[in-house]
Parts: structure tokens; C-alpha cells; sequence
């Protein structure tokens, strides 16, 4: 886990990042996973619902998040940006 504070278009925000190095993501889903519905595990157990309402809840308050990996079994991270006023 990461924070610090970045300038981007005269702009102060929080850049918060949290890796792992398990599984990974695919490059075609690195946008998806933030789809509604959307999810890699059993829909017994998961609903693919969880990381869609973190980007709606990040969209909200005007800022972004991104997921980048390097591939399957290579570990991966979600990027956090949020405006601080």
C-alpha cells in the first residue's frame, strides 16, 4: 500500500495504491472488472459487485481508479486517485 499527494492540472489529490502479487489480471480485463456483474469467481459466492461501486462511489467524488497488472500470475494493483480540497 502507497499513498502521496500528486499536482496534476492544478489539482492537489490523493494517489492511493494497493498490490498484491497473486493471480493477476488479463490486459482485456483490466476495464472490466469495474463493470457491474462482472467477476472472475463463482456467482454462488459473488455477486461482481464490489469494485463497480468503488468506481461509481471514486466517480462521485470526481476523482478515478484504474486496476494494472502484468498479467496472469504476475500479481496486481488498483490505482486511487481522489481530488483533496
Amino acid at each position: 500500500m502507497a499513498a502521496e499527494i500528486v499536482h496534476d492540472a492544478g489539482r492537489r489529490q490523493l494517489h492511493l495504491r494497493c498490490e498484491d502479487n497473486g493471480v493477476g489480471i488479463e490486459k482485456g480485463n483490466l476495464e472490466r472488472v469495474f463493470d457491474q456483474g462482472y467477476s472472475t469467481k463463482s456467482r454462488e459466492t459473488n455477486y461482481g459487485i464490489g469494485l463497480h461501486w468503488c468506481a461509481n462511489a471514486i466517480t462521485g467524488m470526481g476523482g478515478r481508479i484504474w486496476a494494472a497488472s502484468d498479467g496472469p500470475g504476475r500479481g496486481a494493483a488498483m490505482h486511487l486517485l481522489v481530488p483533496l480540497t
